[in-house]
């Protein structure tokens, strides 16, 4: 099983995507996390090491067993990490446990804050879902023929991502189901301060559609371009004034809706489209390292360089 998931990923050597992603995740975690999670820690590893470990095999979606067979067998990835000896895959699997959201996001924010030059004045917010079930539709569609039926579950994943970039600014993880509208604030107050003042407008769907999301957009100095839900109903009996004008004249900067839809297929198609944690914080801790990964391999695409981060 393991030597099938090495042999189908692309090859981990110099000037490749991937070692270009390894190394930038190395210099911005190391500048981020402390060296050690406590002053009686064992000092075997440092939390970079542990963290980029991590981040890899949430980009690749392998088992935490895989992704240390893999480094076991990429001497190059062992030296981007300076380790001296490969770490047991419970060690990866405890610091998971262990290593905080808060300290995640403070790596995420500092990797959006550091490449500030290269966003537009546009942002787009839209959902999209991970499903937590291993079984794939083939498996669904030969139980609907049995007559039996399965439900997936889904994690409800929010994202605010840069029009000109395509690069993810803000994210916010759900568990159950919330309407898309509910979700608008939450992951606007995610975003940095200093990251949004850059911006005028959001666009988002339908499912964003209300009165308040206009006003709490504009809070944020943000115009709010959203198409209203209801189209059959008249001008004059449409609520609020922000829906009212958004029904008479829907701007044009609407069309740029769909970029949204791409960043959700890229990731979904270079890093699966199921999450592997079962556990709700494990599982927020995932999408998080594969949001981050995302960023780091988007501008590393853009700026064709490895060290655009040095200067944060």
């Amino acid at each position: 099983m393991t030597y099938r998931i090495i042999a189908r990923l692309p090859k981990f050597v110099k000037k490749s995507l991937e070692y270009k992603l390894v190394k930038q995740a190395v210099i911005t975690s190391k500048r981020v996390l402390p060296p050690y999670s406590s002053k009686f820690s064992k000092r075997k590893y440092k939390q970079y090491q542990l963290f980029v470990i991590l981040l890899y095999k949430a980009w690749i979606n392998v088992s935490y067993r895989d992704v240390i067979e893999i480094l076991s067998s990429n001497p190059t990835f062992v030296s981007l990490l300076s380790l001296s000896d490969i770490p047991h895959f419970t060690t990866i699997q405890k610091f998971c446990k262990r290593v905080s959201m808060k300290l995640i996001t403070s790596v995420f924010n500092k990797v959006v804050k550091s490449f500030l030059d290269l966003l537009g004045n546009i942002i787009i917010i839209d959902s999209t879902g991970f499903s937590v079930n291993y079984h794939s539709f083939y498996y669904d569609k030969r139980l609907n023929d049995f007559g039996k039926k399965v439900k997936r579950k889904y994690v409800k994943t929010t994202i605010i991502v840069d029009d000109k970039s395509q690069i993810i600014l803000a994210f916010d993880v759900h568990f159950g189901e919330i309407h898309d509208s509910k979700e608008f604030k939450k992951t606007l107050e995610n975003m940095d301060s200093e990251v949004i003042a850059k911006f005028k407008i959001i666009i988002g769907d339908k499912g964003y559609d209300s009165e308040e999301n206009h006003v709490i957009a504009k809070r944020y100095d943000l115009l709010a371009i959203i198409p209203v839900r209801n189209e059959d109903v008249p001008i004059y009996r449409t609520k609020g004034e922000n829906r009212k004008r958004m029904k008479k004249h829907l701007p044009e900067e609407y069309k740029r809706r769909s970029i949204v839809e791409t960043v959700h297929s890229a990731i979904k198609r270079k890093s699966g489209s199921f999450i592997r944690s079962r556990i709700p914080e494990l599982t927020e801790k995932e999408i998080a390292l594969k949001i981050i990964a995302y960023n780091i391999r988007r501008t590393i695409i853009l700026n064709n360089s490895i060290f655009i981060f040095y200067y944060f």
